[in-house]
């Protein structure tokens, strides 16, 4: 088995490192914190898709930059929601 996964996005390429989680399962390993360059090429590309919306909601951490970059490209707001406090 390889011990990467080539991730290719809006022409951006990574090599995720594979993480074995049990004997029978492993899982490429991705963190889009931090990874400004996908996050800018793709947030257009996706928000091409999107309808026209006042709002977008995010309640993951992870998932802020990219809704970030997408309401900027869809000049709306975003909003936030915790779980918990």
């Amino acid at each position: 088995m390889q011990d990467y996964y080539t991730l290719q996005v809006a022409g951006v390429t990574r090599q995720l490192p594979i993480m074995q989680i049990s004997d029978s399962l492993a899982i490429a390993s991705f963190v889009i914190l931090g990874d400004c360059e996908i996050v800018t090429k793709s947030a257009p590309l996706i928000e091409k898709q999107l309808p026209q919306v006042d709002y977008l909601l995010t309640a993951e951490a992870k998932s802020i930059p990219w809704c970030t970059s997408c309401a900027a490209c869809a000049a709306c707001r975003i909003t936030l929601w915790r779980a918990k406090v």
